[in-house]
């Protein structure tokens, strides 16, 4: 996860590790148990990005997976709390949540709230107008 640039959270029982690519966010938990989980490796490689070969080209070379996309991380110094992170993110890209939007931990709460409070039928435009909308209402 280091080579490839991730960042990472750590938890009491598991660390997330998060890394924004274009648009997308990539999102991983692993565990601080001691397990294998050979069955899992699938679904790991989908949410890593990468393909088996490339996952193993990164661990032999030690440089990042290429990817098609600019890749911006989400600052590791953010106070934000991870979960709240995981949602906003499917509407905002890291620079916009780290600088552009510039949230306290509670206006990422409060916008959490709105996101799951919003009409299911909204498309990610709408939500992104929703969310400011509501941020400078709270903000006021």
């Amino acid at each position: 996860m280091e080579i490839d640039r991730w960042n990472r959270r750590r938890g009491a029982k598991h660390d997330t590790y998060t890394k924004q690519v274009g648009e997308t966010v990539l999102r991983t938990t692993i565990s601080h148990g001691r397990s294998e989980y050979r069955s899992l490796a699938p679904a790991i490689l989908k949410q890593l990005g990468v393909d088996e070969a490339t996952f193993y080209d990164v661990l032999r070379s030690g440089e990042p997976a290429p990817r098609p996309c600019k890749v911006e991380t989400i600052p590791q110094t953010s106070e934000l709390p991870d979960w709240c992170l995981k949602q906003l993110s499917k509407y905002f890209s890291a620079n916009e949540l780290s600088q552009e939007l510039n949230l306290t931990p509670e206006e990422a709460e409060h916008l959490v709230k709105v996101v799951y409070s919003a009409p299911t039928d909204l498309d990610r435009s709408a939500m992104r107008a929703r969310v400011r909308e509501r941020l400078h209402e709270f903000r006021t």
